[in-house]
């Protein structure tokens, strides 16, 4: 036995791992409520951040893609049909529209459990050019949807304001 202390010094690189944290909390702070990855080659799904609300919760870990979003859409009360919303979110008709676009858009409409409208846009995109994963991206349009239906409704309300007095204004010179 000697009095030599001996020492191993091993260090780790966490600036990558930091990045990509930080760019997942970000998306997860901008538009986005849920997102994930698809993995092409077996078909399975996985998420990697939410809000707090967690509607994936049994999707933690990979699960396969066409299970996970037809009982996602079947547990929710459609606005859309359940078999469109099926098909259209189904990993074959997914990839089949990003070989045309590159990205591929997807929204449907459901009522939430006290009744109230509700709807959700679906992205998808590759995530890189040989196509092996599925950047998934989810989230609320409610707002959006509620804005458009009463700017529609505004457009609505004068259009009809305007015929009327095109009306009435004829009717007062024809008399």
């Amino acid at each position: 036995y000697t009095d030599e202390i001996e020492c191993f010094v091993c260090s780790y690189d966490v600036t990558e791992k930091t990045m990509t944290e930080n760019i997942i909390s970000r998306m997860s702070e901008l538009e986005y409520d849920y997102f994930g990855l698809i993995n092409v080659q077996n078909g399975t799904f996985t998420v990697f951040r939410s809000t707090s609300d967690f509607r994936y919760a049994d999707f933690r870990r990979p699960v396969d893609y066409n299970f996970a979003m037809e009982n996602k859409i079947r547990s929710n009360q459609q606005i859309t049909d359940h078999s469109e919303s099926i098909h259209a979110l189904s990993l074959e008709t997914v990839r089949g529209e990003l070989s045309k676009s590159g990205i591929y858009r997807y929204s449907c409409g459901f009522y939430d459990r006290d009744g109230s409208e509700r709807w959700t846009n679906y992205q998808f995109c590759y995530l890189n050019p040989l196509g092996e994963e599925i950047l998934f991206l989810e989230s609320d349009i409610t707002a959006q949807k509620k804005q458009e239906a009463e700017k529609t409704e505004q457009m609505n309300r004068i259009l009809s304001s305007r015929e009327k007095a095109v009306e009435t204004k004829s009717s007062f010179f024809s008399s």
